[in-house]
């Protein structure tokens, strides 16, 4: 146990004051010690009545009454000793005495001073001894406006570069010894300390700035941009720590997260569907590992050797038996084409001698058109490619039934476009409209059969407009299409171009509950329910 008492240096917590207490005397003290006043010599074998005394082998004794002090602690004079069970004054020693709690540490130093305020050992650890009682400090202490924790083990040894639990909290220690607060990285992990240095768990708001962040039971800050449940809430968590959203499970519901859409059922303190196909409202699903809907996507079953495929909503468009084979399938009204177990999308593509285009979802293109390398391309109503013409001069083109324009080598496209004196109007795929209402700019446009514009009415408030022997509706300064509306007693639907239908059934869907309705509408275009 021998050991060299230094202050503890000039760290950033503890004072130079504080750490020249150390409590180590001087080697001329002893020539002025109080034991030098009233020791008897060495070679005087006698034992003093009251007072210091050495044996001949150099050990000091304290008597009083004729009889050495024993284990137990004593000041004389300036200073507190310690003197074992024998009487010999001990030196260069930590040791302890027993509380009700545990032990009470202390050290004497090499003159059996005892040590108060810092103390340093041979090996580099650090110690703090009450500056009244010596007493070794443990668990957590304020020490010159600074937090330390002293382990309750070790004699007090003072904690650096660990995480240590004290009154069932856990805090952490830099190479100081002083508290960490804030952030705190292990590895690729990352940690939050509060103001009083203790570690946090759970749904935390950090430094103020509206950013929420979840910590697990063990305090390492989940970041890993997938969805998780706890204690019944659904969260979704970014690779920055930062949760995206936070809702409690109270039901069985959609939950959407940016552009993606998650299942949750109210049940086992809640969860989240995952790694499963599910029929939720008529409508064929599949959710990935993570919980995330799959979407534009093919998935297989290997078991069964089936290829699904779910389109941009996320619905099941079409099954393949035997994956392994290339081939068309149709699925409702559209066909794709699967090579490679997967669908061919947003390309060219061969089949039998013919060329054909599949849309970004993978379904064949019909009655469409687009520019590439300077040739504009038409594929018609059977997908094939029925045309192809140089599109290097501006100009009108027509293919099918339908009429382009071209400029620069490029459609025109989702805009009003002046040619001849007549203003046209060009959808987002370059189709020149026709029998065409749109708003823009606090106006009603509409566009005769032949595409030119043939009336033009500002907006002023709500309300019908007639056009060609069809009637549109205007709700803030907008047409209403595709939806139902309530206009004074009646409920009317409009369709997606606007118009107001008419001696028909619609079957209409209802995002809200992700159900199909069917409803009939008489001549006057009102809704029976």
């Amino acid at each position: 146990t021998n050991s060299t008492s230094v202050s503890k240096g000039t760290q950033n917590a503890v004072s130079q004051q504080s750490k020249a207490d150390v409590a180590v005397s001087d080697a001329n003290s002893l020539k002025s010690d109080s034991k030098l006043a009233a020791v008897a010599s060495v070679a005087d074998s006698s034992q003093p009545q009251n007072g210091w005394w050495k044996d001949e082998d150099y050990y000091w004794y304290y008597f009083e009454n004729g009889e050495p002090v024993k284990d137990k602690l004593k000041t004389i004079g300036n200073y507190t000793y310690h003197f074992l069970y024998d009487g010999k004054m001990d030196t260069n020693n930590t040791f302890g005495y027993e509380s009700g709690l545990g032990y009470n540490y202390y050290r004497v130093d090499d003159q059996g001073h005892l040590v108060k305020g810092w103390y340093q050992n041979y090996w580099g650890d650090w110690y703090y001894y009450d500056k009244k009682t010596g007493q070794a400090f443990t668990g957590l202490q304020t020490i010159d406006n600074q937090k330390y924790y002293f382990n309750t083990y070790n004699y007090g040894k003072m904690s650096t570069n660990e995480e240590v639990e004290y009154q069932h909290k856990y805090y952490r220690t830099d190479e100081n010894g002083h508290l960490v607060k804030g952030w705190y990285k292990k590895y690729y992990s990352w940690y939050y300390y509060d103001n009083n240095g203790v570690r946090v768990s759970g749904y935390r708001p950090i430094n103020g700035k509206g950013y929420y962040f979840y910590f697990d039971y063990d305090g390492q800050m989940i970041d890993d941009d997938k969805a998780h449940i706890f204690d019944g809430v659904f969260y979704y968590i970014n690779g920055s720590g930062i949760v995206l959203k936070r809702q409690a499970i109270t039901k069985d519901e959609w939950v959407r997260v940016g552009n993606d859409w998650y299942y949750v059922k109210n049940s086992h303190g809640g969860e989240f569907l995952s790694d499963e196909t599910a029929t939720l409202g008529g409508r064929t699903y599949h959710f990935d590992r993570d919980g995330k809907m799959s979407k534009n996507c093919s998935v297989i079953d290997y078991y069964q050797n089936m290829l699904y495929y779910y389109g941009s909503d996320g619905a099941l468009v079409l099954k393949k038996m035997d994956a392994d084979n290339d081939g068309w399938v149709k699925s409702g009204n559209n066909w794709y084409y699967v090579k490679d177990k997967d669908l061919v999308k947003s390309e060219f593509f061969g089949v039998d001698g013919h060329t054909y285009h599949f849309d970004f979802n993978g379904r064949m293109s019909t009655n469409y058109v687009t520019i590439y390398r300077n040739v504009f391309y038409y594929f018609g109503a059977n997908g094939a490619l029925s045309m192809k013409r140089n599109a290097s001069r501006n100009g009108w083109i027509k293919a099918g039934n339908d009429w382009y324009y071209v400029k620069n080598r490029t459609l025109v496209k989702g805009e009003f476009f002046g040619v001849g004196g007549h203003t046209y109007h060009f959808d987002s795929s370059g189709k020149m409209s026709a029998n065409y209402a749109t708003t823009y700019k606090n106006a009603f446009y509409y566009f005769r059969s032949d595409g030119a514009l043939s009336m033009k009415q500002t907006i002023t408030k709500d309300g019908w407009i007639k056009a060609s022997n069809n009637w549109y509706y205007v709700k803030n300064k907008s047409l209403v299409r595709d939806q139902l509306i309530n206009v004074g007693r009646y409920t009317y639907y409009m369709y997606a171009n606007g118009k107001m239908a008419v001696n028909t059934t619609i079957r209409y869907y209802d995002s809200a509950t992700h159900k199909y309705v069917s409803y009939r509408v008489d001549s006057k275009g009102h809704v029976i329910k």
